[in-house]
């Protein structure tokens, strides 16, 4: 009897989504584009890199927070990184490896040149317990949590000129993955970088209009 009450009153009123559509990623990356990594202070430098990681993988603020700083092996082409924890939505299996290309050529927001220099800046305040990627920007310099990565990405936002009484720091999964999407990219490749366990999940939470058959990472990356 209850699940009948409770059935008729989604069908009545179903639950609406949070945003009815996205932030433009081109905005964000117009905006990052305007130092080299290398001249940028070090604060800026790591909300800099969380969001572009955060564009590209489609990470939640969580597991940006877990990621493993022992983990990341840069290349000529690219670079592979590992969480120390689970993703949301994984109920088994290894732990999630990442790898990225550079992009090609090699622009100040490539995600690759800002984390090379993010390891290089952060590793000079690292001590040898500290096994997670990014710290506080202040002396001690300790490891920070999900609250931390959150306000960096919101307060980027807000400074690129996106709605932070609207917008989320979690707005960035379905910002990217609506422009990934938009740009080509197919629904599986989108489903599998965010760790969706099916397209109605992403179509209902997250498929969106952005305001104003490809590579993930370069079709959300590609500025216009």
């Amino acid at each position: 009897m209850v699940m009948k009450v409770m059935q008729g009153i989604y069908n009545v009123k179903p639950p609406a989504p949070k945003y009815n559509n996205f932030w433009d990623v081109n905005e964000i990356l117009k905006f990052l584009d305007w130092q080299a990594n290398s001249e940028t202070l070090f604060a800026k430098l790591s909300s800099k890199t969380v969001m572009l990681l955060a564009l590209t993988f489609l990470c939640r603020v969580s597991e940006l927070a877990s990621i493993s700083r022992d983990s990341i092996a840069f290349s000529s082409q690219g670079v592979k990184l590992s969480l120390t924890r689970p993703r949301k939505a994984q109920r088994q299996a290894a732990l999630k490896v990442f790898s990225l290309r550079r992009l090609d050529p090699p622009i100040f927001t490539c995600p690759v040149v800002c984390l090379e220099a993010y390891v290089k800046a952060s590793d000079v305040f690292r001590k040898n317990d500290q096994s997670l990627l990014f710290l506080a920007t202040r002396s001690p310099f300790r490891s920070v949590g999900a609250s931390t990565i959150g306000r960096w990405i919101k307060t980027l936002l807000a400074e690129a000129g996106v709605d932070t009484s609207v917008y989320s720091a979690h707005s960035t999964r379905g910002a990217s993955a609506s422009r990934a999407a938009s740009a080509g990219v197919s629904v599986e490749n989108i489903l599998r970088s965010g760790g969706w366990a099916s397209e109605s999940v992403f179509v209902r939470h997250y498929r969106r209009e952005v305001d104003s058959g490809r590579e993930f990472a370069t079709a959300v990356l590609q500025t216009a």
